[in-house]
C-alpha cells in the first residue's frame, strides 16, 4: 500500500481510537507496555500519518515500540519520519506512583511470520498491542496468530482484507496460501453468492475463536457499499 484512500484513513482513525483507549488504561497500572507493528510500512502516505506515527503521537505513548518492515526502503523512510518527531517520554503507573520513562524503539526488517515465530516470544511478559496489517495473505498465517495468542496480555488488531481474499480465491496457485491463512480448508466450502464477503470474514473470525475468547469487528465498505476490510480486535 502506497496511497491513503478513504478506507485506509478510516482504518487509521479506528486504530487511533483503540490505541488511545488501550494506553489510557494500561499506563495506569503497568511500568512497561509494548506496541508491535508487524507490517509497519513507511510511516506516511500522501501526507497522512500511518500506524507507526499514530502510535507514537498518542496522549499516553507506549514505553516500547517494535516496528517490523521487511522492505528495507520503506523501513528507512519510516526511520526518517520517526527521527523527525519530537522526543517524548511515556507515563507509567499513573494511578499509583506515576513515573516517566524513556521510550524505546526497535526496528526489525524481517517478514511478518518469521518475526512472530522468532522474536515475539522473546519479549518481556507485559501488556502488548499487536497490529497486523499485511499487504497480502502470504504475509501472515493462522499459526502465527496462534503464537500471538500465547503471548500473555497480548491484544491483536488485525486488518482482514476481503478484496485480497477474493483475488486469491480466483487464483489456484494461491489456494495453499489461503489454507495457511485460515488454518484449514473450510474456505473452499463458501459458495459464490452475493454476501460471500461476509462469509469469508465470518469464517476467519471462527478460526480466530480457537485462540481468543473475545473478538469484535468493524466492517469498512467502499463507495459501492461493498466490504473491503474488516478490522478485527481480539483479546483473551
Amino acid at each position: 500500500m502506497d496511497k491513503a484512500n478513504i478506507q485506509t484513513i478510516r482504518k487509521w482513525t479506528y486504530l487511533k481510537k483503540y490505541l488511545h483507549a488501550y494506553t489510557t488504561i494500561v499506563s495506569n497500572h503497568f511500568s512497561q507496555f509494548f506496541y508491535i507493528d508487524i507490517c509497519a510500512g513507511k510511516g506516511k502516505y500522501d501526507g497522512h500519518d500511518g500506524s507507526p506515527l499514530i502510535s507514537l503521537n498518542l496522549e499516553f505513548p507506549f514505553t516500547d515500540y517494535v516496528f517490523n518492515e521487511k522492505d528495507s526502503i520503506k523501513l528507512n523512510e519510516l526511520k526518517q519520519h520517526i527521527k523527525n518527531l519530537s522526543s517524548r517520554k511515556a507515563l507509567t503507573k499513573r494511578r499509583y506512583n506515576q513515573r516517566t520513562k524513556d521510550i524505546t524503539i526497535t526496528y526489525k526488517d524481517m517478514d511478518a511470520i518469521n518475526y512472530i515465530k522468532k522474536e515475539l516470544t522473546e519479549l518481556p511478559d507485559c501488556p502488548c498491542f499487536i497490529f497486523i496489517d499485511p499487504d497480502g495473505i502470504e504475509e501472515i498465517d493462522m499459526d502465527s496468530v496462534n503464537i500471538c495468542s500465547m503471548k500473555n496480555k497480548a491484544e491483536l488488531f488485525i486488518n482482514f482484507s476481503v478484496s485480497g481474499i477474493l483475488r486469491n480465491v480466483k487464483n489456484k496457485r494461491c489456494h495453499p496460501l489461503l489454507t495457511r491463512y485460515y488454518g484449514n480448508e473450510d474456505w473452499k466450502k463458501i459458495p459464490n453468492v452475493a454476501n460471500r464477503e461476509q462469509l469469508y470474514a465470518d469464517l476467519y473470525i471462527k478460526s480466530l475463536r480457537k485462540y481468543f475468547r473475545n473478538i469484535s469487528s468493524i466492517k469498512l465498505k467502499n463507495n459501492k457499499n461493498i466490504p473491503l476490510y474488516y478490522l478485527i480486535y481480539t483479546t483473551n
